[in-house]
């Protein structure tokens, strides 16, 4: 669950600056459709979605042991958090 503000608890310029960000998405998605086609857009999220499926598939072979937390990682036995977790979790360098 993430910490969202309730729609109705949103200020008049929250609002605002939440259209202002999906007019500019909107129109970066049309220049990359003008630049690279309506077709690689959609090739281009494809690979977007079938690489963050492949991330959660990761994620959820790679996590701690529930029953001695700490003791290491499910699918590799390392030390948590394991090798694996902590390239997903780092910013890229």
């Amino acid at each position: 669950m993430t910490d969202r503000t309730p729609l109705d608890a949103l200020t008049s310029d929250q609002l605002d600056a939440l259209y202002d960000e999906r007019d500019r998405l909107g129109y970066e998605v049309q220049q990359w459709k003008s630049t690279y086609g309506e077709h690689a857009l959609r090739d281009t999220l494809a690979r977007l979605h079938g690489a963050e499926a492949a991330v959660d598939r990761v994620r959820a072979m790679h996590k701690p042991r529930t029953e001695r937390h700490g003791s290491g990682c499910v699918q590799c036995g390392i030390v948590w958090p394991c090798p694996t977790s902590r390239a997903l979790d780092e910013p890229e360098a």
